[in-house]
């Protein structure tokens, strides 16, 4: 794809909202999902973008916009493109994209279909704190039964909502309980506060 018809797609998508598949020459509009676990991460962004079997076996360029007004807390420059693995039932980040310079956009090269969308790093002071302690505790949680892993989390992000039901805030406690994370997930870089350079 030649630099002007990327810059165009990226032009079109942030200001209409809509995610593109570029395969083979041919533009794609694709649709907006629920994300498939919502409130699996403290950092989702948006709605997440179905991509069908069309893409197996291909390169294609996936183009998302982000609305830079519901980030919140969530910095711009931490957003990271992830890929739902259904199988394994957990996130998988993709290496290679790009911020594009002008427009509110992230794309990259995929190669497999799925469900992909973007995760970044949450900043608020509370939730920062509570990624910390759900890291720590980790160990030991992992010992106990699977409900009182549940009981133990909810009460521990339980203080750390700032904003609930906004892009980029810590989700409620009641919700976890079903669509939390499990505690295994803890480790991964989209939970644990690092530098930008190692989200």
């Amino acid at each position: 794809m030649k630099g002007k018809q990327l810059s165009h797609l990226c032009k079109e998508a942030s200001e209409k909202n809509l995610p593109f598949l570029v395969r083979r020459g041919e533009v794609i509009q694709l649709k907006w999902v629920e994300p498939p676990r919502p409130q699996a991460s403290f950092g989702l962004i948006n709605d997440w973008v179905a991509v069908g079997n069309n893409v197996r076996g291909t390169f294609a360029k996936l183009i998302i916009p982000f609305r830079p007004e519901q980030l919140g807390w969530v910095r711009r420059e931490t957003l990271r493109l992830f890929r739902f693995d259904t199988k394994k039932n957990s996130f998988e980040k993709l290496n290679g994209l790009l911020p594009h310079p002008k427009h509110a956009v992230i794309y990259a090269t995929i190669e497999q279909p799925g469900i992909y969308g973007l995760i970044g790093l949450h900043t608020h002071p509370l939730v920062q704190e509570t990624i910390r302690l759900l890291c720590e505790m980790k160990p030991v949680v992992l010992a106990l039964p699977r409900h009182a892993q549940h009981a133990v989390r909810d009460r521990v992000c339980e203080p750390s909502s700032p904003a609930p039901q906004t892009h980029g805030s810590c989700p409620r406690g009641d919700t976890l309980v079903d669509h939390g994370p499990t505690w295994k997930n803890f480790s991964v870089g989209r939970l644990r506060p690092r530098s930008n350079d190692q989200f």
